[in-house]
């Protein structure tokens, strides 16, 4: 994490990598699992795509076993299929809208 961008790591191919590589929008949204009545969204745009067999691919291979590790304790991430390829999203708000509260 850079400070500046929101990043998405998903698998190059699928409906989402498709989807912000065509429009380049991206509305994000984060709902408090503890109360559906809280919630933040993030309005953004791509700034750059990290293809994980690209020249700064390794970026999106760190990026998935950190989530990796955050989510399952357990790096490198152990659900990749032997042909997928990630691709890192750097995301920049454009705008953030909250509801419900602290």
């Amino acid at each position: 994490p850079d400070g500046e961008h929101v990043e998405i790591n998903t698998v190059k191919g699928r409906a989402k990598d498709r989807h912000m590589r065509r429009d380049g929008h991206v509305t994000i949204q984060i709902t408090n699992p503890e109360n559906p009545y809280q919630w933040l969204t993030i309005y953004g745009k791509v700034d750059a795509v990290i293809d994980e067999r690209g020249p700064d691919g390794h970026l999106a291979t760190e990026s998935i076993d950190a989530l990796s590790q955050s989510y399952l304790n357990q790096s490198p991430y152990p659900f990749r299929t032997e042909t997928e390829e990630r691709a890192l999203f750097l995301i920049s708000p454009t705008q953030v809208v909250t509801f419900g509260g602290a």
